[in-house]
């Protein structure tokens, strides 16, 4: 059974993060979309970083740029999507995050304090299809 993309409850928002390594060239490239109840779009983002190949560091840097999406655009309520697991452990963690990627951690934490009502949990590469294209945009 194939998986896909749901939409968030209603009066909630959901903000899907994914990265793409470009390992020849050095670079990483960040996405993040954020969509309503219905399933529309309201803002993405895409951005790639020079020199810089850790995924998991990537992937949290991925992450904060849709939390920060979500604080700049004022949401109250969201669902936050991606595919990085140890990434998700870490930010629904309460221990501090001893990893290569902590302060990051510690920044999307810091970042969600503002946000009343969130959640962030696993998503397949499936459900994530838009965040992941937006990651590879800067290469074209």
């Amino acid at each position: 059974m194939a998986t896909t993309w749901k939409a968030p409850p209603h009066g909630w928002f959901k903000a899907n993060w994914d990265i793409g390594v470009d390992s020849k060239r050095g670079q990483v490239g960040l996405g993040a979309v954020i969509h309503d109840q219905h399933g529309k779009m309201w803002v993405s983002k895409s951005q790639t970083q020079q020199g810089f190949l850790d995924p998991s560091a990537a992937e949290a840097m991925a992450a904060l740029m849709a939390v920060q999406l979500c604080m700049e655009m004022g949401i109250q309520q969201v669902q936050l999507e991606g595919d990085a697991k140890n990434v998700i452990v870490a930010v629904n963690s309460k221990e501090p995050d001893k990893s290569g990627r902590g302060q990051l951690t510690e920044d999307i934490r810091s970042t969600l304090q503002v946000i009343p009502v969130w959640e962030m949990r696993n998503a397949h590469r499936e459900e994530n299809k838009v965040a992941h294209a937006l990651s590879w945009f800067g290469y074209l």
